[in-house]
């Protein structure tokens, strides 16, 4: 629904959204101008409407099931468990007030199902603060869990820790892949910025998005989490095209 249709909205509140809000937040979120972003946005959001637009059929699904589990860190967000394969976003759940029981029990009643048709390759955790818990968890049911600290400070020469590299990653993935179609996934993929530190590629933390009135990044740093490292090495089995259905959402 366009802001102008509700009743409780005027000019006046208009105005004082763009004066507390990133540029890119009212042109998304009020403006529902999808593909805007801003001149530092790191992802276009170009990339995203045309990785939302394509068909699962134009993308590879080859290789293991990749599952990345953002925890929430505040009363606010949302943890995310994403499931991607190849080169498509399969689905993502999103939870909100889930202990670290609860979510690690959840994310296994979810990967279970897929280990009929295919093989695992890791499921990255977002191990700062309570994701350690939901790691440790999942290490009684599976073995390919990895803990991700997303601020681990790199040596590649382009990327200055993990976060940058995963997002490098990401966008570079978005350019043939697959995307679910998600507004607020959308939203968050474009919406943060980037700079550089000695040459080396920065993102900037869901702290810093907060702080500009940005909505925590829960969905995107959740699919981010699935490039975190190569997965481990074993048997891949293919799902024929005709069998895509068994994704949720399709």
């Amino acid at each position: 629904m366009d802001w102008h249709d509700d009743p409780r909205k005027d000019q006046a509140w208009y105005d004082h959204q763009r004066e507390i809000l990133d540029p890119v937040i009212v042109a998304q979120e009020i403006d529902r101008d999808y593909d805007a972003s801003v001149a530092n946005s790191f992802i276009p959001g170009s990339t995203v409407t045309a990785a939302m637009d394509r068909k699962i059929t134009e993308t590879v699904l080859v290789g293991p099931l990749l599952v990345g589990i953002d925890v929430a860190r505040y009363g606010n967000d949302k943890s995310v468990i994403t499931f991607r394969r190849g080169r498509a976003l399969i689905k993502q759940i999103v939870l909100s007030q889930q202990s670290i029981t609860d979510l690690a029990g959840r994310a296994r009643a979810e990967i279970d199902p897929y280990l009929r048709h295919v093989s695992l390759g890791q499921i990255a955790v977002d191990a700062i603060g309570l994701g350690a818990g939901v790691a440790d968890m999942l290490r009684q049911w599976f073995t390919c869990v990895l803990d991700v600290n997303s601020s681990l400070k790199l040596s590649n020469g382009r990327d200055y820790n993990l976060r940058a590299f995963m997002w490098r990653e990401m966008r570079e993935w978005l350019m043939t892949a697959h995307l679910t179609r998600d507004h607020e996934l959308r939203t968050q993929l474009t919406a943060l910025r980037y700079h550089y530190r000695n040459g080396l590629l920065m993102i900037e933390s869901k702290d810093e998005a907060k702080a500009r009135g940005v909505y925590s990044p829960d969905q995107a740093d959740s699919l981010a989490l699935t490039f975190a490292a190569p997965p481990a090495p074993e048997t891949i089995i293919d799902i024929p095209i005709n069998q895509a259905d068994m994704y949720a959402g399709y």
